[in-house]
């Protein structure tokens, strides 16, 4: 869909369901990308409170706060209380979070690999460095503000420019804008549905999955709960009684109408940080390695 493959947001969220998809596949040990944020924040820089971990991390304070908790429920994390404020609780990994950390380092390594294989080197460094200008566009990288890397030798540079990582804190900052700019009448995926349905009455649900990039599960859940709003309607196919049709709603395509104003200032608050030549390659390049063919 052209209007999607121009969307530099849809292109994001695609780049970080595809890479989550093959930390999946490397075996990560059950973790999720935001625990493995939290322990190799942990693994760089011990010692520091739950604050500082989320500053690390890029999470916000409730997601870094049910993070570390898991973690300390898995015993991979360790919590004490500040000899020096006693409000205060301090944060070390345990010897089995440093083993897990050690190795997936290397596999997300390979990964970020993988999925910058499509381009030539200097265009690799040139999409990580636009990403990273997004990415900390008002803030500098809490990463290179760490005094060292892990004695096992997990680096600082491989941390700040580790692409896995980029792609999330992105996607992050638009989620950030676009709950800020459109007021949460529907998530960007809802939106992307609503553009995709626009003159294709009557296509399934299957090839919306595929138009907008969503996993058979996703995809289910999205349109049953889209269909609930009276934003979509779904219908059995009188040609196919085991599919269903779909057709956009008058409240559906009103719904996206009122959003694309908030939309667009969200996509272009994302894409302030590059000029108008870099956005341009910023988007061949990540169409590039969110292809189907990429990884």
């Amino acid at each position: 869909m052209a209007g999607l493959r121009d969307d530099a947001a849809h292109l994001l969220r695609v780049a970080q369901q595809r890479h989550v998809a093959l930390m999946d596949l490397a075996g990560r040990d059950s973790l999720t990308p935001v625990q493995y944020a939290v322990l190799l924040a942990l693994t760089t820089a011990p010692g520091v409170d739950q604050r500082t971990v989320g500053e690390l991390a890029s999470l916000d304070k409730s997601t870094v706060g049910d993070v570390v908790s898991r973690l300390v429920r898995r015993g991979l994390v360790r919590r004490h209380r500040d000899p020096a404020d006693g409000r205060r609780k301090l944060l070390h990994v345990t010897d089995d979070a440093r083993r897990t950390v050690r190795a997936e380092v290397e596999h997300l390594k390979e990964i970020d690999a993988r999925f910058l294989a499509p381009l030539p080197p200097p265009e690799r460094h040139r999409l990580l460095r636009r990403l990273r200008a997004i990415a900390f566009a008002d803030r500098v990288d809490p990463s290179t503000t760490m005094t060292g890397g892990d004695p096992a030798g997990i680096s600082i540079d491989e941390i700040a420019w580790a692409f896995g990582r980029l792609v999330r804190i992105c996607h992050q900052t638009h989620t950030a804008y676009w709950a800020e700019e459109t007021g949460r009448r529907v998530t960007p995926v809802q939106y992307s549905v609503l553009g995709a349905m626009r003159g294709r009455d009557g296509i399934d649900q299957r090839t919306l999955g595929e138009l907008v990039a969503l996993d058979k599960a996703t995809n289910a859940d999205l349109v049953a709960r889209m269909c609930e709003r009276d934003l979509l309607r779904r219908t059995r196919d009188a040609g196919d009684a085991r599919r269903y049709a779909l057709r956009l709603t008058e409240a559906g395509a009103a719904v996206r109408a009122q959003v694309q104003p908030g939309a667009d200032r969200a996509l272009a608050r994302l894409l302030a940080p590059l000029g108008d030549g870099e956005r341009a390659e910023f988007l061949a390049a990540m169409r590039a390695v969110t292809s189907a063919d990429a990884g």
